[in-house]
């Protein structure tokens, strides 16, 4: 409100949290929120990945995994096998 935007790697621990406990739809719609407002990074990203991989859900994956090409971010080694390993 006061034109400050939120940091992403503020939320990350959040991040992990809820996808480490199986509620990573959860994360990813508090993550799609700050992304509305300007806040994103590769970890968010990855542990987003992680979690959906972790339950499951490759095809949701691999649409953050495009989402994060897009924003021109760069997956590292860990991402890819996750998705690799869910084939």
């Amino acid at each position: 409100k006061d034109g400050c935007k939120p940091l992403a790697a503020a939320y990350n621990p959040m991040f992990e949290y809820l996808c480490a406990n199986g509620k990573t739809r959860q994360a990813e719609n508090v993550f799609r929120q700050l992304m509305k407002r300007g806040a994103q990074d590769p970890p968010s990203y990855t542990t987003l990945i992680t979690g959906h991989c972790r339950e499951g859900r490759f095809k949701a994956a691999y649409e953050l995994l495009v989402l994060m090409l897009r924003r021109e971010f760069v997956p590292d080694l860990d991402t890819y096998e996750l998705l690799i390993g869910g084939l």
